[in-house]
């Protein structure tokens, strides 16, 4: 009888051991893929290393597009009224799509664009704003071609492309997720803009530009039209 308790308790022993040892290495797996996420967060993007072949991406495959990953630039969804006391310059307008330029800083692709602005409802800046104002807002689409080669030496060695790939393949950044086309034509905007190192550019990023119908803006939270004192 005590020999086949003594058997029972080694197998208990036995089985309390393999627990252990399961989770230390689940343990030990989820630290070093949280120790990864924090390290990227640090640099606010994610991009494909030269271990991602093209063709194993899986975005928009039909037009060969590589999307550039970033992490939330906020933890919350700026607001109207976030917006309208941070901006120093608030106008209404039309983007000319015929005037994007694109270059890049770090790893990000930027547009540069002209806006044609119809009426300024914000300025606490010196300067007069009225006819045609450039402004640059992170995002953007290059060739790969063009992409890599803008790159600093330290980030072009994490892509391995073929000449072929290099002319297949773009680069995307959108970090709107789909909700601001730059490329429609015709469509009026509200601008909440401020003035970094002598360039105009969106407060909050994308947040900082929103459609307008009628006398209602876009509001990205809520992926509605809402009222606003501004127009």
């Amino acid at each position: 009888m005590k020999k086949k308790i003594r058997f029972v308790e080694v197998i208990l022993i036995i089985l309390i051991l393999l627990v252990v040892i399961i989770a230390v290495y689940l343990c030990s797996d989820s630290f070093h893929n949280h120790s990864f996420y924090e390290e990227n967060s640090e640099q606010n993007n994610v991009y494909n290393d030269s271990s991602t072949e093209p063709e194993n991406i899986q975005d928009e495959t039909q037009e060969n597009i590589i999307s550039i990953e970033t992490q939330p630039f906020y933890g919350h969804e700026p607001n109207l009224e976030y917006l309208t006391g941070a901006a120093d310059l608030i106008v209404s307008g039309t983007i000319d799509t015929s005037s994007f330029t694109y270059e890049v800083q770090n790893t990000f692709i930027y547009t540069n664009m002209d806006i044609q602005v119809t009426k300024v409802l914000k300025n606490n800046t010196e300067s007069n704003p009225s006819g045609s104002l450039n402004i640059q807002i992170m995002g953007g689409k290059l060739s790969a071609k063009d992409y890599i080669s803008s790159l600093d030496d330290s980030y072009k060695s994490n892509y391995s492309l073929s000449e072929e790939e290099l002319e297949k393949y773009s680069f995307s950044l959108d970090t709107s997720n789909g909700k601001l086309n730059l490329q429609e034509e015709n469509v009026e905007y509200l601008f909440f803009l401020n003035n970094m190192y002598g360039n105009w550019g969106p407060n909050s990023n994308h947040y900082g530009i929103r459609r307008i119908e009628g006398n209602k803006v876009y509001d990205y939270e809520t992926n509605t039209y809402i009222e606003t004192d501004l127009l």
